[in-house]
């Protein structure tokens, strides 16, 4: 009988779950696609120069994300645009990864954040931010909701508007509105390749549910030159049907 386990708590179960939530850690999918992902991706990147023991600007980093990411990057900058991730000593609120103008130009081994890109439309120039924010040789990888995300060349567009309320978004500031935008995985590498980076999709199947995590790594380029749109560097993940 086969067994599920959480990559992150270990939890296991003679069948697969349904939900999002694994009932031993309660972390959702999303974190626990973080786990395989460094793991089977990232790590034989990450234990090499220049990336080994470099910086990282993480977005909306969670503790269980906070756990995964330290043993590979003992210097972490903890940021987001909205709430708080930590103590103030750790974490800087209104940080836009479409505007880092308070960096200067490769001060980062890699950027990360789950679901940053999912709500706005200027994804390209947050690409480009990113970019020149990374030291040649540096990663960005960033997971996208499959929800938001179609088969397609389509560019980015508004699915709905967000507005806080006390059960959804609530740590936004009264009268903030921000949009879920919807695109294509296709579109979506092929303008991290025109940004400069080399990049490819991932997926990542859940362990313990019949979901599955769609992740971008994209690498800058050591000498600085523009990269080919796919990278070959990075082994793929057996990517499951779309029902």
């Amino acid at each position: 009988m086969p067994s599920y386990v959480c990559p992150l708590c270990l939890y296991k179960s003679d069948r697969q779950l349904e939900g999002d939530k694994c009932p031993g850690c309660r972390e959702p999918t999303r974190t626990r696609s973080l786990a395989p992902l460094l793991a089977g991706e990232l790590k034989p990147l990450l234990d090499k120069p220049p990336l080994a023991g470099g910086r990282l600007l993480a977005f909306s980093m969670v503790t269980a994300e906070r756990r995964l990411l330290q043993p590979l990057f003992p210097d972490i900058v903890s940021v987001s645009l909205f709430g708080s991730y930590g103590p103030a000593d750790r974490h800087q609120q209104g940080v836009d990864i479409r505007d880092l103008s308070r960096y200067p130009p490769a001060s980062f081994a890699a950027v990360f954040g789950i679901q940053i890109f999912d709500y706005f439309l200027e994804m390209r120039r947050a690409m480009d931010e990113a970019y020149r924010v990374l030291m040649p040789g540096g990663l960005l990888f960033t997971m996208l909701s499959p929800d938001r995300l179609t088969d397609d060349w389509t560019p980015p567009r508004v699915d709905e508007e967000i507005e806080a309320d006390r059960r959804y978004f609530e740590y936004l500031p009264p009268g903030t509105r921000l949009v879920s935008a919807t695109v294509g995985w296709r579109w979506f590498v092929d303008q991290l390749g025109r940004a400069g980076f080399g990049a490819r999709h991932v997926v990542v199947p859940d362990t313990l549910t019949a979901l599955f995590s769609d992740w971008f790594i994209a690498g800058k380029p050591l000498d600085g030159t523009p990269a080919p749109k796919r990278s070959f560097l990075l082994k793929p993940i057996p990517r499951p049907a779309r029902g």
